[in-house]
């Protein structure tokens, strides 16, 4: 899983205080619902631009990836390539947000 969010809880690209998946959902659980769906929509497609890039600009310079059992990625370098292995690694994989 793949966990998006800021060490100081501070506003998430895209609106979104603490982000969606966020180490900290109690700030997004309160969140505009629809401002959610927008801003994992946007995540989204990221991921399935297959640009390491697009998905790393979604995080604070600070921010951190975790993805499946592997040590989390902290900065957005570490993120892109976090983000490109993975992408390298499943490059049919598609994504897309469900309405719930």
């Amino acid at each position: 899983m793949a966990r998006v969010g800021r060490r100081d809880g501070s506003e998430a690209p895209g609106g979104v205080p603490g982000s969606a998946g966020s180490c900290d959902n109690r700030t997004a659980m309160h969140a505009d619902p629809a401002k959610l769906h927008q801003f994992a929509t946007r995540y989204t497609a990221a991921w399935c631009s297959q640009s390491a890039a697009n998905v790393a600009s979604f995080f604070a310079t600070d921010g951190s990836l975790k993805i499946n059992a592997a040590s989390p990625s902290v900065g957005r370098q570490a993120i892109t390539a976090a983000a490109q292995g993975f992408i390298t690694d499943f490059p049919e994989l598609k994504s897309e947000v469900a309405n719930t």
